[in-house]
């Protein structure tokens, strides 16, 4: 683990785009039932505010999180397009990949073993 550099800090924020990507695009074509498009943005902001923690606070915590839920995701609708499920659970069980492969890059892996220096400006407090 040497020092970062930009280029680094630039693929991490490129694949995790990527992943950013993914779960919008996961969380729109899944079928959380009629009505349920509260359901598909509350998983969406909660797949984001993972990343953002992965970018940010370089969490390993959110990372794993991700990764996790992305291949349970993949195995469980890889499972229905097995079953003859069509196409549709092929897409989103794809989606679900793309959103935890960048995450078990080497570069998003060295950065969250980085320690987290700089990543939110000092708060003045009032005195």
């Amino acid at each position: 683990m040497g020092a970062t550099t930009v280029d680094d800090e630039v693929r991490v924020r490129r694949l995790l785009l990527v992943a950013a990507a993914a779960v919008v695009v996961q969380t729109s074509i899944t079928d959380y039932g009629t009505g349920n498009g509260d359901v598909a943005r509350f998983w969406a902001l909660i797949g984001l505010v993972a990343l953002a923690l992965v970018l940010w606070r370089r969490s390993r915590v959110a990372r794993v999180f991700t990764v996790v839920t992305g291949v349970t995701g993949a195995a469980v609708h890889g499972l229905v397009a097995l079953g003859g499920g069509g196409m549709h659970p092929v897409v989103v069980a794809l989606s679900f990949l793309a959103q935890a492969l960048p995450l078990v890059t080497r570069p998003v892996h060295e950065h969250v073993r980085r320690p987290a220096t700089n990543v939110a400006p000092d708060v003045p407090t009032a005195v």
